[in-house]
């Protein structure tokens, strides 16, 4: 007799919580509108939109306002390396620097804008898996747009110290952003203590539907 398998991989994935298929469930039935429309239909959709709006903002530690929902954080991701080329682009100059362990959203991205001339310097990590601080350190500089260091690793389970890394990108200029995905719901993240300018996640990654995403831009 077979015994029953056992999932093993909410690293990768996860099974959406009970509450959260009641909610959906409850939901989907009677709140059909679009929630940029004007009338009842459309209010009632865009209620629901601002309610989880507010309940990302809570659990993020930052304003509702600073949340925008993506399909995902390899959306987010991409969105925020795009904003940090068109600045370069407009400026006429500057770089970008991130890891070695960056997820593949972030590693593909990084690969397409050197495909574009921009520079993007890539930190190595210690055996433990670690962002080299040292290392890090010194590839900051005036001409640093963005930092962009994930909080854990999905392979690893490596912690980088975002807040550390957060000021040191703020000293010499630079926007700070982390992919927290796989931070969410298993450490206290907090945009406003770690003082970043962009965080990315995904809610599948943390009980909850796949396709939504979120995208923090500080304000």
């Amino acid at each position: 007799m077979m015994g029953r398998m056992i999932y093993l991989d909410n690293n990768a994935t996860t099974q959406m919580a009970p509450e959260v298929i009641r909610a959906i469930s409850e939901a989907e039935p009677v709140v059909y509108g679009n929630a940029s429309s004007m009338h009842t239909f459309g209010r009632e959709a865009q209620k629901l939109v601002e309610e989880a709006r507010a309940n990302v903002a809570e659990l993020l530690d930052c304003q509702s306002s600073e949340i925008t929902f993506t399909s995902g954080a390899s959306e987010s991701n991409n969105t925020v390396f795009m904003i940090a080329k068109s600045i370069i682009d407009k400026k006429g100059s500057g770089r970008i620097v991130t890891t070695t362990i960056e997820h593949p959203s972030i590693i593909e991205t990084v690969k397409y804008l050197r495909k574009q001339g921009i520079q993007v310097d890539q930190a190595p990590v210690s055996a433990d898996g670690r962002v080299k601080m040292d290392e890090l350190e010194k590839l900051m500089g005036p001409d640093v747009v963005l930092v962009s260091v994930m909080t854990g690793n999905n392979e690893t389970g490596a912690i980088q110290p975002i807040a550390e890394i957060s000021k040191m990108a703020h000293a010499c200029g630079a926007m700070m952003h982390t992919d927290a995905t796989q931070a969410i719901g298993k450490m206290q993240v907090s945009c406003k203590d770690w003082d970043l300018d962009y965080l990315s996640c995904s809610g599948h990654k943390f009980y909850g539907p796949k396709g939504v995403g979120v995208m923090y831009a500080k304000k």
